[in-house]
């Protein structure tokens, strides 16, 4: 009796639909959060399998409706990538295109599935070959998963010498890209004064000339969060300046010296869900966020970028992207709404909240409708609205407060490429409001003047000094000067 050989199981159609996801993810997994890989993975895959077991039905062979499948999800995922050449409206590149979408395929599959035969080789080999491409994107996520790991798991040692004869709430809120005063006006003809004296009239101190130290999110708060620039912090870093090692500023900001203070005098963490992985204090005392179901939450910014790149992108511009905006407005309406109710939570509390906005998207009007609108008209919009809320907030977690509370407002850095150094800083220090503040501030003394003043510390005061540096190679720094009104 002669014995066939079984013929391999191929599920590299299924590994190839799973890929896109994964690869686009480890591009950079400390800005992406987890969430976002489940509802297009169950997606991509459920489809896959769909198109599969119709193909089976059809042909009849295992082997054959695998490379259809195959040769469908490569066309459907490298789609976009040509996409632009229909919206450059040029004919010619349209036939071309729709040539080789048409007759490549139709080519492919009369010679593979009618004149050869799919042999247990091939499927041997694709199954191979798609392993090894998945296994790449896997590797870098688990690489990276594993270096926050190790950080997280070794954070700094807190100041022993720090004392606290009161605790109050100390609140550090981080409004994303948002100008100073003088410069706003400049950039947008954004009058911002009136904002300025509401928070001076609420007790705040406003340095005129404040400066960040940085002009990029991950190195102002992790420098802001640790009391020290990032010479200090992260030296290695300048040995590859064209590289950004987010996992590091990751562990710094989720882990900081500023969070291990304050929990070693009996503080509690409570932070809020930033939209970006690498600003989020996942593992406070207290993490508010929106409720998660992975299928049923808002299109996400990750998932409306991995649709251009398929057969989906004509819909990325209109549906999908506006989806992913008006679920960017839900979170920060929701942030706003819960801010002054987290004062309720019993005990001592360190309060971090990055706040992503006025970054863009602009989702808001004056009066916080949702509306998507450019920069021009959509900054200031977002800066109204912001400032409204804000100012209510402030002045009702000031009056409800038992004890007096610490706020620091703050931006990490400006918006406009002129003036990205020129940021908010605002300090509400109860009992100190008279305290000798340099107009100069930079946010590496924040927190070093807030130990200082109401928990013993002896932490020098830094020289205040800003840095310029591309977007794309983030420690080639070079000094600005202070650019005062």
């Amino acid at each position: 009796m002669k014995l066939t050989p079984s013929r391999p199981f191929p599920y590299y159609p299924f590994l190839l639909a799973l890929y896109p996801t994964l690869a686009l993810f480890s591009v950079n997994p400390s800005q992406v959060k987890w969430i976002v890989l489940v509802r297009p993975l169950v997606l991509f895959g459920a489809a896959s399998a769909l198109i599969y077991a119709g193909l089976y039905l059809l042909l009849r062979r295992q082997d054959r409706a695998a490379v259809a499948t195959a040769l469908l999800l490569t066309m459907f995922f490298l789609f976009g990538y040509f996409y632009p050449l229909l919206e450059t409206g040029l004919s010619a590149q349209l036939f071309v295109l729709g040539a080789i979408w048409l007759t490549l395929p139709l080519l492919t599959v009369r010679q593979i599935l009618v004149k050869q035969p799919v042999y247990q080789m091939i499927t041997l080999s694709f199954n191979v070959i798609s392993l090894f491409l998945l296994v790449i994107p896997v590797f870098k996520i688990s690489a990276s998963h594993f270096q926050l790991t190790q950080m997280l798991l070794n954070p700094p040692q807190p100041d022993a010498t720090l004392t606290a004869q009161t605790r109050p709430d100390i609140y550090f809120i981080v409004l994303d890209g948002y100008e100073r005063a003088d410069t706003m006006m400049l950039d947008y003809d954004y009058d911002n004064s009136d904002f300025i004296q509401a928070l001076e009239d609420l007790g705040f101190i406003v340095p005129d000339c404040a400066q960040s130290n940085y002009m990029w999110t991950p190195l102002s708060l992790s420098s802001t969060l640790n009391m020290e620039y990032q010479e200090t912090l992260h030296p290695a870093a300048f040995e590859h300046l064209d590289q950004t090692d987010w996992i590091h500023y990751h562990g710094l900001i989720q882990r900081s010296a500023v969070r291990a203070n304050l929990e070693a005098l009996g503080y509690q963490t409570v932070a809020f869900e930033s939209s970006f992985a690498f600003t989020d204090i996942p593992d406070a005392d207290y993490y508010i966020n929106v409720s998660r179901n992975p299928f049923t939450m808002s299109i996400t910014r990750f998932e409306s970028v991995l649709f251009q790149t398929t057969a989906l992108r004509p819909f990325t511009d209109t549906w999908v992207s506006l989806a992913a905006d008006e679920g960017h407005c839900d979170q920060l309406n929701y942030t706003l709404d819960q801010l002054p109710v987290v004062a309720e939570l019993p005990g001592p509390k360190f309060i971090y909240l990055h706040f992503p906005a006025p970054h863009n998207p602009f989702v808001f009007t004056v009066d916080g409708e949702f509306a998507v609108t450019n920069e021009e008209i959509g900054y200031p919009n977002m800066v109204s609205y912001i400032n409204n809320r804000m100012l209510v907030i402030l002045q009702e977690i000031i009056e409800n407060a038992e004890t007096p509370p610490i706020i620091i407002l703050q931006s990490d850095h400006g918006w406009t490429t002129e003036h990205r150094l020129q940021n908010l800083n605002a300090l509400y220090l109860p009992g100190n409001s008279t305290l000798p503040i340099s107009d100069t501030l930079t946010p590496v003394n924040t927190f070093r003047i807030v130990f200082n003043t109401y928990f013993g510390g002896h932490y020098p005061l830094l020289p205040d000094v800003s840095y310029n540096s591309p977007e794309w190679r983030k420690l080639d720094l070079t000094e600005a000067p202070f650019i005062c009104p």
